[in-house]
């Protein structure tokens, strides 16, 4: 994140923007594995994984589908957001500041 900002403040001049994404829990393969592990060891059941969710974010929804990374990367990469630079933008419905 640091490397990120500090390149992100030097490449203007060459015409370069440097910008980070920062995902929480995404709806992914990795995460449901890894999801199906915690509900092995506590209920004995890999397919009780979705019990596991009780503690992420947005009022007990699933985590974050990988739509929601891949729309803002095309924004990022887009002319709409040609002032943005030396930043991290996150994406975790809210998870960080809970």
């Amino acid at each position: 994140m640091g490397l990120t900002r500090a390149l992100g403040g030097a490449s203007l001049q060459d015409d370069i923007r440097v910008v980070g994404v920062n995902p929480g829990p995404i709806m992914t393969d990795r995460l449901v594995g890894g999801l199906q592990v915690q509900a092995e060891k506590r209920f004995g059941d890999a397919s009780r994984w979705r019990e596991c969710m009780d503690g992420y974010p947005t009022l007990g929804q699933e985590p974050g589908q990988p739509q929601h990374i891949a729309d803002m990367v095309a924004f990022l990469a887009s002319y709409l957001s040609a002032y943005t630079t030396g930043t991290i933008i996150t994406i975790d419905g809210g998870h960080m500041g809970r």
